[in-house]
């Protein structure tokens, strides 16, 4: 009673924090505070355990007959059994994937896992194993909109699922979520094991266009949210013409301040709708694989958010120029972070990186944050000794070359810079010398240096003038990296010893001693080759010492890494706390390469699903989920409103004037969903190189080239003779036939039979004669001699059908004397008696 008394005196968010820390410790705590402990306690515990709810995307788990369901699902439960009590305490909704079981659990109906016919057949000496695919089964729709419907309070919605959500969950989330702030649709990206199954190595991240993706109809509902962020990703095609419709409908009233974007179909026309509705957009990052991004829609988005403050550019093909930087004349004032990011692993177009020359003639004075970066692929488990490694493919397009003057001293000009990241270059000594000097304010620094780690710890005078430098990363090049690479641990950092280290001299790579605890396969970390436990010392490594006297002269210096594919570790600095400005007192501790706690989860994940490969067992995204299909009055009235609209634009287009024809190669016609492959854009989603094609083979889709439709001749416009490059007396004809038309006397060599043009039997180039001569189903006309000639000067032609007797052609109606042997027409619609002769 006491306590209770004394925690009723403080504020909320002081016993909310109590309680989080108790619950963290002892999780077995859950139902003591939430029944037992009062009704303070308890609403505490209810606003701690619900505030964040994480939903697995996997129906089975809900099953009543299920067992050992984890913690996370006993909140989900309680929460469909009393909303009224517990679902109004949810600020944040996450839809995540439930991951692959062990293949030796107990029973698929436990684990909800569902089994999928395969065509492919494994032979062993027993016989022929049919081979299945395990296939998770997704939450329906009903049940996800039965959660959601309770929380009131709801500000923010995450969907982590590969599959994607049921169409209709914005109608959901605009009629149960008033306070919904936050709107991100990331689906986690596919594991290397099911993105590539024909290829055991290539490029990787693996193509984004190869992911399910989602047509969002009911996307458009969210305007009446007070949404401030929005990241979506997998848009298909009709998804990105509702994002479209959303920003339309948000207009100028909008609230955004922070939107991300990556999928196939951004274009320049989503841009600009993004700039009517982000007058208040603060952060923008932009992604694409596809390739209908160009330089018009970045340029809208600099000039048009004023209140821009952070702008990303992280995987974006597009159709990006080399004066794509110099274009943009107007930079937002408040703009103070910019980043470039791409892949090392691709796959890349050939000019994907060729905007970052334009780099140099940029205006980054105002710039606090600088990242032009190289974002390495996965880390996954080796099949030899079960560490972590990376992907040794690079594409051509993210070779490593060094960094030109030009940007350097573009880079030079912001002389207010605290982070600097740019590795997409190599920098030489005499390159990072002139930027140091300018530089000064710099906290955290990441570059990759195009020297031995060595030379870096001899630049103490370049680096001393950085009296604000917290943190310096650099990598090394390989042929500066000489020496055995060290294993990445993928199990936790306190059970593997992967270097044992003196004070004063070099790692030496030797068998680490594991505990018996340690039976998870990736912690058995041990040398490929017996042959490499006595390599040595490093010669790559640096010495101790060298590394002490560096870090002195960086007064504030706290952390040296050595990062990236030939990565060595980091260097902890440890100061004594004193008053005395002459006390250089520094302990450094050294740390070998250990994966992040996300990439060692990972790299598990990916394992277990290499394990259930051989059992048989694979995973298969992109499963049907049920009552996925959107119906409903809000859904018809969306349709109409689109068909609305595309009738007005087709009023406001007019109709076409005569005699003008469409386009061959334009169909005009609705295109289904980017889920399959468009016959109608080949150029969209992007084709990648040769060397990888195997990624493309996903079910029946068809890869061939579209081919454009074909009219009738009728329908084609009129065609007339070109006068362009024609010279009196050597007039060069060309002759096609195509079916259903008939080809006349020509004066090229190439013709056979009826070659004749008045008495004269033409052959070769230069002869007097005449031609009708039909390319692409219109009929040309062709001089023998002479160039062509005014109305009233030659012989008269056809409208469309092109009729050229003697020395000169005329339009129709022409007046004048025709040479022997030939016959003016009258309309352009009679032959010559001498070329019907021919035929």
């Amino acid at each position: 009673m006491v306590a209770s008394l004394s925690l009723g005196l403080q504020p909320q968010t002081f016993v909310d924090t109590l309680v989080r820390h108790i619950l963290q410790t002892c999780p077995e705590l859950r139902t003591t505070f939430l029944a037992e402990m009062g009704k303070m306690i308890h609403a505490s515990a209810v606003r701690v355990e619900f505030s964040m709810l994480t939903v697995p995307d996997e129906a089975r788990l809900f099953l009543d007959s299920s067992i050992f369901l984890p913690a996370r699902l006993h909140r989900i439960s309680a929460l469909l059994a009393n909303p009224a009590r517990y679902a109004t305490a949810v600020k944040r909704l996450e839809v995540t994937d439930a991951g692959l079981p062990p293949p030796h659990s107990r029973g698929d109906e436990m684990l909800g896992l569902v089994k999928v016919d395969s065509d492919d057949d494994d032979s062993d000496s027993d016989g022929i194993l049919q081979r299945e695919r395990v296939a998770l089964m997704p939450t329906p729709a009903q049940l996800l909109t039965d959660i959601l419907a309770g929380c009131s309070n709801l500000e923010s919605f995450v969907w982590g699922s590969t599959n994607m959500p049921p169409d209709g969950i914005c109608e959901a989330l605009s009629a149960s979520c008033p306070r919904l702030s936050e709107f991100k649709l990331w689906p986690e990206p596919l594991l290397l094991t099911e993105a590539t199954p024909p290829v055991a190595s290539g490029p990787s991240p693996k193509s984004r266009s190869l992911a399910p993706k989602w047509e969002g109809p009911s996307l458009p509902l969210l305007a009446g949210l007070p949404l401030t962020r929005l990241h979506i990703a997998r848009l298909s095609l009709q998804g990105s013409r509702a994002l479209i419709h959303l920003f339309t409908q948000l207009g100028e009233e909008s609230l955004l301040e922070e939107v991300g974007l990556d999928f196939v179909w951004l274009d320049d026309k989503l841009c600009q709708k993004l700039v009517e509705a982000g007058r208040k957009l603060r952060r923008i990052n932009i992604g694409t694989c596809g390739t209908k991004l160009t330089d018009v829609g970045l340029v809208a988005i600099f000039e048009g958010c004023d209140s821009l403050e952070e702008f990303g550019l992280v995987e974006a093909q597009g159709r990006l120029t080399r004066k794509l930087w110099s274009k943009v004349e107007n930079i937002p004032p408040q703009l103070h972070k910019f980043k470039i990011a791409m892949s090392e692993a691709g796959p890349h177009h050939s000019w994907t990186a060729d905007h970052l020359v334009s780099l140099s003639t940029f205006q980054m004075q105002q710039f606090t944050h600088l990242s032009i970066i190289r974002l390495l692929p996965p880390l996954r488990v080796s099949a030899t000794d079960h560490s972590l490694e990376y992907d040794p493919h690079i594409e051509e397009v993210a070779n490593m070359v060094s960094i030109s003057r030009d940007i350097v001293g573009a880079i030079r000009n912001a002389k207010g810079l605290k982070v600097l990241e740019c590795d997409w270059w190599a920098w030489k000594p005499d390159d990072l010398k002139p930027l140091l000097e300018k530089c000064t304010q710099l906290e955290y620094m990441k570059i990759a240096f195009d020297a031995p780690f060595s030379k870096l710890l001899t630049l103490t005078a370049a680096f001393t003038p950085l009296i604000h430098l917290l943190k310096l990363s650099v990598c090394i090049p390989r042929h500066h990296s000489r020496g055995q690479i060290p294993i990445i641990s993928a199990s936790d950092p306190e059970s593997t010893i992967l270097h044992p280290l003196t004070p004063a001299a070099s790692p030496v790579r030797h068998r680490a001693t594991l505990q018996s605890a340690a039976t998870d396969f990736a912690a058995q970390v041990f040398c490929a080759d017996e042959s490499q436990l006595d390599e040595g010392p490093d010669p790559s490594f640096p010495l101790m010492r060298d590394v002490k006297r560096f870090v002195k002269k960086c007064h504030r210096l706290v952390e040296l890494e050595w990062y990236g594919r030939h990565a060595r570790g980091t260097w902890l600095v440890t100061r004594s706390i004193t008053t005395s400005k002459i006390n250089t007192n520094v302990t450094v501790e050294y740390v070998p390469p250990v994966a992040s706690a996300e990439a060692r989860a990972r790299a598990k994940l990916e394992k277990a699903v290499q394990e259930a490969a051989l059992f048989g067992r694979s995973l298969a995204y992109n499963v049907s989920r049920q009552g996925s299909e959107w119906t409903g009055a809000k859904c018809e009235q969306l349709k109409s409103e689109r068909e609305m609209d595309k009738e007005s634009k087709e009023d406001a287009m007019g109709p076409e004037r005569p005699g003008r024809g469409k386009r061959s190669g334009t169909m005009t016609s609705e295109r289904k969903s980017s889920s399959s492959v468009s016959p109608v854009i080949p150029y969209t989603p992007i084709s990648p190189s040769a060397s990888i094609d195997p990624f493309l083979e996903l079910g029946n889709q068809d890869h061939s080239p579209p081919v454009a439709p074909t009219r009738p001749l009728s329908k084609c416009p009129p065609s007339y003779p070109s006068t362009r490059n024609t010279v009196p007396g050597n007039t060069r004809t060309r002759s096609a036939t195509m079916p259903g038309t008939d080809q006349s006397a020509s004066g090229s060599g190439r013709s056979k039979g009826g070659n004749q043009g008045g008495n004269n039997t033409l052959r070769g180039r230069g002869g007097k004669g005449s031609s009708s001569n039909t390319t692409g189903g219109r009929k040309r006309n062709v001089n023998g001699t002479g160039g062509p000639s005014r109305p009233g000067n030659g012989n008269a032609t056809g409208h469309a059908s092109g009729q050229t007797n003697g020395t000169g052609s005329s339009r129709t109606g022409g007046q004048g004397p025709a040479p022997a042997g030939a016959q003016a027409s009258r309309g352009g619609r009679q032959r010559s008696a001498s070329t019907r002769a021919g035929l």
